[in-house]
């Protein structure tokens, strides 16, 4: 049911200053039913085979108007967050305003790239989808209880390019001065453009919180400044419209440091400049170049983002820099540890002798595979994990986890039981038992007793057992069944 915030006099007249006077036109927009958007993620699936997917659990969308791969939904005979294609990681709903820093950052392969305030992984993942799953992301955030629901993201949706950090954000600017080519500071808020989903915020909400707020993100955001290379790019962002968090942070740091604000070329939605002024503050003439987004004009959150150059460097940090803290001992393919594994792998599934050569390795009670940049960050802050498990240790002989199915399963050459049906789909992420004497003989890849890759039009869906005249289900459990009208 949706619940219409409790508007107070001192928001309504800060919301009247910030939008021109269009409160009541804002207020409607908040008030009407949410929208749920999200977008495919093509490090896993086709979207070709993520749309019938959807059709088959009668779930309709339709583009967002105004940012390309976001989309809508209009209908649904179950909740897309209780889809097959959200369960496997196939789609990720987030919305179109959460989804402009990364597109903003425009980041690219080979890059070293930072997200300081990282959890829950909306834009980790948006990120690791754009540079292909390849260069090195290192995504922190100094909740532990934050960092495992990102560590489940990153997870769920196939990162192998990532390594979790756990630290505060500031202490980046002194350990790795210097060293990231791109950052993106999506800083906490008091998150009053989250107002159509989150109408309990304006209940904790007052202008003395957002002005203390304001000094944390100042400093995150010379934290990450520092952090950044000379000629690199920062994304400052927050889903909040008080200037005290937003132009206030951004004048502080234009008139400290030799950072400009870059202009957003081809901006996708409708958004408003940066203000030029707050009560008794006057800004730069380059705040213009910042882009306020509101839901009456553009059908989403509200939100800020402002995108910053550095255009000289620092100076070197007076703190002594800190060794690295247990760094993790990344592994190629051909070492002695690995080069085992991936040969029983490879000998049971016929995997291709070049799959594993953009990945470095950890070795622990899991094989959990990197890309290999990410072996090129050291280790300075406390991290928590890097990659995906790919395969269980503890078994004899080892073992492909699903992550590891939907990572290189679609190469297996044996060992294969190919789907032919929505009915057999169905059963197998329901968590039921297949006869496979009823299966087309052609849809089992020289098959043999335990353990198979199962796709589904060629797409990995997971793994299974498979014994003399039946494929047992390995697909992890959801708590709900998968399928049309459920």
């Amino acid at each position: 049911m949706h619940v219409s915030p409790v508007i107070g006099p001192e928001f309504r007249r800060l919301l009247d200053e910030v939008t021109g006077g269009e409160a009541d036109a804002f207020f409607e927009a908040v008030r009407s039913p949410r929208r749920i958007r999200f977008r495919f993620n093509r490090l896993k699936f086709d979207p070709f085979f993520l749309e019938d997917l959807l059709a088959w659990e009668g779930i309709g969308y339709q583009p967002f108007r105004h940012l390309p791969d976001c989309f809508e939904v209009i209908e649904g005979s179950v909740p897309v967050g209780k889809s097959l294609a959200h369960f496997l990681g196939g789609i990720y709903i987030q919305d179109p305003a959460s989804m402009l820093p990364a597109w903003v950052l425009q980041p690219t392969a080979g890059e070293h790239i930072l997200e300081l305030c990282a959890s829950p992984g909306s834009k980790t993942t948006q990120l690791a989808d754009a540079v292909e799953n390849r260069g090195c992301i290192v995504a922190n955030d100094v909740s532990a209880r934050r960092a495992r629901k990102l560590i489940f993201n990153l997870r769920r949706t196939g990162v192998v390019n990532t390594l979790v950090t756990q630290a505060f954000g500031e202490s980046f600017g002194n350990l790795y001065f210097e060293f990231f080519d791109k950052i993106l500071l999506d800083a906490p808020c008091s998150a009053l453009g989250t107002l159509q989903k989150s109408p309990e915020v304006l209940g904790w909400w007052t202008p003395d919180r957002s002005r203390r707020l304001g000094v944390q993100q100042r400093q995150l955001l010379h934290g990450g400044l520092k952090a950044l290379r000379p000629g690199g790019r920062l994304v400052y962002s927050t889903c909040t419209l008080t200037p005290w968090e937003n132009e206030d942070v951004i004048q502080d740091v234009l008139d400290r440091f030799p950072v400009h604000l870059e202009a957003i070329e081809d901006m996708p939605m409708p958004s408003s400049p940066g203000l030029s002024g707050f009560r008794e503050k006057h800004y730069s003439e380059e705040m213009k170049r910042a882009r306020r987004v509101y839901p009456h004009t553009a059908a989403t959150e509200a939100f800020f983002v402002a995108l910053l150059r550095k255009e000289a460097g620092f100076g070197r940090s007076r703190e002594k820099k800190r060794e690295p803290v247990e760094p993790p001992r990344f592994k190629g393919a051909d070492e002695r540890d690995v080069s085992p594994v991936l040969g029983l792998l490879a000998n049971h599934f016929d995997f291709p002798p070049d799959l594993w050569r953009d990945l470095q390795f950890l070795y622990g009670q899991e094989l959990r595979a990197v890309h290999a940049g990410v072996a090129d960050c050291p280790a300075l802050v406390p991290w928590l994990t890097a990659g995906l498990p790919v395969a269980h240790l503890r078994s004899d002989p080892p073992k492909l986890t699903t992550e590891g199915c939907h990572l290189v399963g679609a190469a297996a050459r044996r060992s294969v039981v190919e789907l032919t049906s929505y009915d057999e789909l169905a059963k197998y992420v329901n968590r039921d038992d297949l006869d496979i004497r009823r299966l087309p003989s052609s849809s089992r890849t020289l098959a043999e007793r335990g353990q198979v890759v199962v796709r589904f039009r060629g797409q990995p869906i997971g793994h299974a057992w498979l014994d003399e005249y039946r494929l047992l289900s390995r697909f992890p459990r959801s708590g709900w069944r998968f399928g049309p009208a459920r």
